[in-house]
């Protein structure tokens, strides 16, 4: 499985599972070489998937295999930390549901 492959199932997961929460995905990947869209406010180093629940904003990296953050990565993740929101790496279905369940507000 790729991490495209993980963050398909995830999204489909907690769509179908969490209606009335929303996730979405970050295109990070469009800043690395283009500075109109760094210009327009999009920030390497984002983490993959953002999920929206009750008064909680949970911050999720995905990784495959051995993969692991890049500094750029890292360093989002200490900002996003430091102002007081959660964040996690996550490589695979399995982690994911037990953080939902462990952060759903509900």
């Amino acid at each position: 499985m790729t991490e495209a492959d993980l963050q398909i199932k995830i999204i489909q997961f907690f769509r179908k599972e969490y209606p009335n929460y929303i996730i979405f995905s970050v295109p990070n990947e469009l800043a690395r070489n283009n500075a109109k869209y760094r210009s327009m406010g999009v920030l390497g180093g984002v983490s993959d998937v953002i999920v929206l629940m009750n008064n909680k904003t949970l911050f999720i990296e995905l990784k495959h295999g051995k993969n692991k953050q890049t500094p750029a990565q890292e360093y989002f993740e200490n900002k996003v930390k430091t102002l007081g929101f959660d964040y996690f790496v996550v490589y695979d279905i399995d982690q994911f549901k037990n953080i939902i369940n462990e952060n759903n507000p509900i």
